[in-house]
């Protein structure tokens, strides 16, 4: 989550749904831009919920932030959301461990992770099978902090959660980015370059993913595949 300096925006950042690449792109407007107002503040975290947003009152008091006058996201396909997961995540481990970015966890709860992520295939990963949950609690078991990330399923939540209870908000589809780029020009005057950050190369979820596993997820997100209008 971000909100502009001017206040104007506030951006409700959904893991795997080009949130990212839109934060990039905020960065990199011309300084004069910047300086204007559209500059960007993250002080609440980058993957945080609109009802923490409202819980957090006295935070936001200290920050002296109100509402912003518009909230806006961006939303994807569950099924195309959890391909890109699985790949995002044995990539940035891998990329941890050769650069030596190593946080939160030892190296080898990294190390025996992406072993596991191959190992198990993307089909057990992305349902989070009971089989592929066994094998990951006894990589770590003693530690609070990686029995916690397991408790969330990763950063796989249902995307409707990040927005619950936040009326004022313009939502947008990883499928049509476009469309976001020309409301933040038509609405705000704004000329943002396109990013894809955290690009990972795979194919169509229809390829990945099998029968069984797309209905697994259907009914497990069947709420984000109503709310946002995708279809299995």
């Amino acid at each position: 989550m971000w909100i502009t300096r001017n206040n104007k925006l506030g951006f409700i950042h959904i893991p795997k749904c080009a949130g990212t690449s839109m934060k990039r792109a905020f960065l990199q407007l011309p300084k004069d831009s910047r300086k204007t107002g559209w500059g960007i503040d993250n002080w609440m975290g980058t993957h945080t919920r609109y009802s923490t947003w409202i819980r957090k009152a006295n935070e936001r008091k200290r920050h002296a932030r109100s509402e912003p006058e518009k909230w806006f996201t961006i939303v994807r396909h569950p099924c195309a959301r959890a391909v890109s997961y699985y790949y995002f995540q044995i990539t940035s481990d891998e990329y941890r461990l050769k650069n030596d970015k190593i946080k939160t966890w030892p190296k080898e709860t990294f190390e025996k992770r992406v072993q596991l992520f191959k190992h198990m295939g993307i089909n057990h990963v992305v349902t989070w099978s009971d089989e592929f949950v066994s094998e990951m609690q006894n990589i770590d078991p003693k530690n609070y902090y990686w029995n916690e990330w397991l408790a969330k399923q990763g950063i796989l939540s249902e995307q409707f959660l990040y927005i619950e209870g936040c009326n004022n908000i313009k939502i947008f589809k990883t499928e049509k980015i476009e469309k976001c780029y020309s409301w933040l020009k038509e609405k705000y005057d704004l000329e943002l370059d396109v990013y894809h950050a955290n690009s990972s190369k795979h194919g169509l979820w229809q390829e990945e993913l099998s029968q069984d596993t797309i209905e697994i997820l259907f009914k497990k997100y069947s709420r984000d595949f109503k709310q946002f209008g995708y279809k299995p």
